[in-house]
Order: C-alpha cells, then structure tokens, then sequence
C-alpha cells in the first residue's frame, strides 16, 4: 500500500488521501470530488456513491476521531451521475452548509467551493 505524504497514513481502498502535488487524472465529463477538512489540510477523494463520515471507525469511509460532538454516523456525502448532495444522519450537534444548518434525512445540493461543517469540523467541497 502507498503512504499518504499528507497524514502518513496507509489509506484503504474506500478513502484515498491526497497530498496537495498529486494529480488525479479524470476522464472527461466526469465529476468528481474533493473534500478539504479545514483543521489539518487533507483532502478526502470522494469516490464512492455514498461517502460516510462520522467517529464509527468500523463503519465511515472518512473517522473524524477524537471530537465528541461527531455523531457516530454523522453525515453521507452522496454522488448521483456527478451531482454532489450532502445528507446529515440525525446528527446531535448537525450538519451545515456554508453557514447554514440542513434538516436530516434531506438530500442537500453541493456545489464547488462549498463550506461544510459537521458539528465544529469544517470542510471545503470541490468538484474537478
């Protein structure tokens, strides 16, 4: 397995951390994803259907570990043919959307350049 030059840690399969000089190269037309999680810089590829995040090692795709105010199962980040939504899980302590917190169990739109906060934890959507 290949060591991520950002973290040091050995992604699995499902999430894949980037260091800022890596290119990724896409076919063309096809969206694709990047969270950036504001407090330690690392960039998320976002490629699944669903994208999990929350503290449930065994279960998330991306562990926000060591915040209590993280749900379990805090929130999805879903692709349909390249269209990006947020959906927060019933999170205790909600998800936002550049400032502004969304309902549970909707399906929100995201679009490049988004802030997104789950909790305290912030993040910046983009699409490539």
């Amino acid at each position: 397995p290949l060591q991520c030059k950002m973290c040091g840690r050995f992604p699995a399969i499902r999430l894949a951390c980037l260091s800022p000089e890596i290119t990724i190269p896409t076919a063309s037309g096809i969206s694709k994803g990047i969270t950036q999680h504001v407090s330690n810089n690392e960039k998320i590829l976002l490629e699944k259907a669903v994208f999990h995040i929350g503290k449930e090692r065994s279960y998330v795709d991306y562990c926000i570990s060591g915040n209590p105010t993280i749900s379990r199962s805090h929130a999805d980040i879903i692709n349909k043919n390249g269209q990006f939504y947020i959906v927060d899980n019933n999170s205790t302590n909600h998800t936002y959307v550049n400032g502004e917190m969304i309902p549970s169990n909707t399906e929100i739109p995201l679009s490049h350049g988004a802030k997104i906060r789950l909790s305290n934890e912030e993040f910046e959507f983009k699409t490539y």
